[in-house]
């Protein structure tokens, strides 16, 4: 009974091997028969979005850069109630940068001009780049002790501004008018 026994148990579990692999066939050749078909049109409707990259890509830009644009203008002139250069550069000071207002201005500038630049697609990857040495630096000397709930909106910023750096502005910017970029 005991060689029975195994002999049953191995043919089960080779049985239940071949029902697992044809089950995992059988989902996989509905999915692509789905793919193909009137009944899912879900991937030939996302297909026909790719003549609208470039409009992702404007949509990506001028959000992006509304917020640069606005963190700069916080920063240079404290608009917004915003800390303006001297409450900046006082911040940075307390974070142990040297030279505290210059790089205050720096960084002010390169948000207001870096965010008009992403706006109106000019420049876009010198100002993508700019930027995201910008939010790298934030991430690593102000918010990476926030853990990740602090980090979010910067990482945000960064892997937008890497993706316009890989991007560029696309067909509806200055630059592609200007250079062909």
């Amino acid at each position: 009974p005991s060689s029975y026994h195994s002999h049953s148990s191995r043919t089960l579990h080779l049985l239940l091997r071949i029902c697992r692999l044809s089950f995992c066939q059988i989902i996989l050749s509905t999915l692509v028969i789905f793919k193909y078909s009137l009944l899912f049109p879900a991937p030939m409707f996302l297909a026909k979005l790719d003549k609208y990259r470039d409009w992702g890509i404007l949509i990506l830009r001028v959000i992006i850069g509304v917020i640069f644009t606005y963190h700069g203008l916080t920063k240079i002139f404290g608009l917004f109630a915003g800390p303006g250069i001297n409450g900046f550069s006082s911040m940075l000071e307390g974070l142990g940068f040297p030279i505290p207002l210059i790089l205050s201005v720096i960084v002010g500038v390169v948000e207001l001009a870096g965010g008009i630049a992403l706006i109106i697609g000019f420049l876009t990857r010198y100002a993508a780049i700019l930027l995201a040495i910008v939010m790298i630096v934030a991430i690593i000397s102000v918010h990476i002790g926030d853990g990740l709930k602090g980090m979010e909106f910067p990482l945000s910023l960064l892997a937008a501004t890497i993706a316009l750096l890989f991007n560029g502005c696309g067909s509806l910017g200055i630059d592609r008018k200007l250079f062909g970029l």
